[in-house]
């Protein structure tokens, strides 16, 4: 899933990686996964906001200076200064995602428009009705960048509840046997903790899962499989997703009768279902992700003047090849906020900054990049200077792609006018 810099501001979320001269000052973190965090080093020195469990996620897991990284409270607005001075403020409230631990969306504020970024996100009812999302979404929501990893008609899996219910079925008939649940080394803890509940047993897991446990405070019903053990001797674990093979469950069942749990929704869109036919491999459609039919509520609930997908190709990813759709975002055009995007003055202390920060990048060097084409308009490249508008704002948008430094147009101080710099509309 790719980050994005909010155009023309100072502002990047979930792109960490930058090079020296970027304008970027202010970092937000919708979630801790190792593609979220590449880029953070010892020597991190810009504020980083995000969730209180996100915050401490990533101070167990990079060495970063403490006070750099500031954990925002979940469903309240919160004033951030953009200029040293502080005459130019912004607000961003945070609503849980219900992606994995400490995942939030971030709901932006400011001189640029009203953003609304999902990060890794499942959609549920309750979501919509939470105080903070209702107030925000009293007003017209500018840009929404949203997480179509399954944006596909391909991708349709019952709610998540309804997976987890299904997970726990399967563990109640078959209660003489071993269960292996294979998963990602995050995310998903719930099922985990849902199921040593429900079954009053412990849980055997990795060494790095029971850290992310006890920092969630959940770490009480797991038990640390012996190193250089595939399992443990609890009857529930939970082992690499990789370690499902046919070769490892023969011989688990030699040992124990046993079986494996996947809950992944991936095979959704891939096209085929893996270890058909056996009866020991249950494959359950359990996602952190929203399904297509969700992706088409959310979306047409928040109806915003335009859409931005997080999720771009990527010839490595087999999702890519499989769901050539899911990167589109035409699908939804009905619901889109038909009214006109408002132009916007950059304020002259904001501009200024940013033409003073861009001068330590242009004695570097410039190195030229692709610049990212937003849905239905053309890109601007992200090395040029925007001349004074004249009153006839252009409506060609910068989305700088990830592989570049996230980074803002050189800024003409003379020249604050410009046009909505997300999308045009669909």
């Amino acid at each position: 899933m790719n980050g994005c810099t909010i155009p023309y501001t100072q502002i990047a979320v979930d792109l960490l990686k930058v090079r020296p001269g970027s304008r970027v000052r202010f970092f937000f973190l919708s979630h801790v996964q190792l593609d979220k965090s590449c880029g953070l080093t010892p020597t991190w020195s810009l504020p980083i906001y995000c969730s209180p469990v996100s915050r401490r996620l990533l101070l167990k897991r990079f060495p970063l200076d403490p006070d750099l990284v500031h954990a925002l409270s979940l469903n309240e607005p919160h004033a951030i200064s953009l200029t040293p001075s502080g005459d130019v403020t912004m607000t961003v409230t945070l609503i849980d995602a219900h992606h994995c631990p400490g995942a939030v969306m971030f709901l932006f504020d400011g001189y640029f428009g009203r953003v609304l970024y999902t990060g890794g996100f499942r959609y549920h009812d309750e979501m919509m009705t939470s105080e903070a999302m209702t107030q925000f979404l009293s007003r017209p929501v500018d840009v929404l960048y949203v997480d179509n990893t399954f944006c596909s008609v391909k991708c349709v899996y019952p709610p998540r509840h309804e997976a987890v219910q299904h997970i726990i079925q399967i563990v109640e008939d078959n209660q003489d046997k071993k269960v292996v649940i294979g998963m990602r080394n995050f995310g998903k803890e719930d099922i985990l903790i849902s199921l040593a509940e429900r079954f009053q047993t412990s849980v055997g897991v990795s060494e790095e899962r029971f850290q992310t446990l006890e920092l969630l405070e959940s770490s009480q019903n797991f038990k640390i499989i012996p190193a250089g053990k595939d399992l443990s001797d609890c009857r529930i674990d939970a082992v690499p997703l990789m370690n499902i093979t046919r070769g490892n469950l023969d011989t688990w069942n030699t040992e124990r009768p046993t079986i494996a749990i996947l809950p992944t929704a991936l095979f959704c869109g891939l096209g085929f279902q893996p270890f058909q036919g056996s009866g020991d491999v249950f494959v359950v459609p359990c996602s952190d992700h929203s399904s297509y039919p969700e992706l088409h509520k959310f979306v047409r609930e928040v109806h915003p003047k335009s859409v931005i997908p997080l999720v771009r190709g990527d010839p490595r990813d087999p999702l890519t090849t499989s769901l050539l759709d899911r990167t589109s975002v035409e699908c939804f055009q009905e619901y889109l906020d038909r009214t006109p995007m408002q132009n916007y003055h950059i304020p002259s202390s904001v501009l200024e900054l940013m033409n003073s920060e861009g001068d330590g990048r242009r004695q570097t060097g410039r190195r030229r990049g692709r610049a990212g084409r937003p849905v239905g308009g053309r890109a601007c490249d992200p090395h040029r200077r925007i001349k004074p508008s004249n009153g006839s704002p252009k409506d060609s948008v910068y989305t700088p792609d990830p592989e570049v430094s996230p980074r803002v147009p050189d800024l003409d101080i003379h020249s604050g006018l410009v046009s909505h710099p997300l999308v045009p509309k669909l």
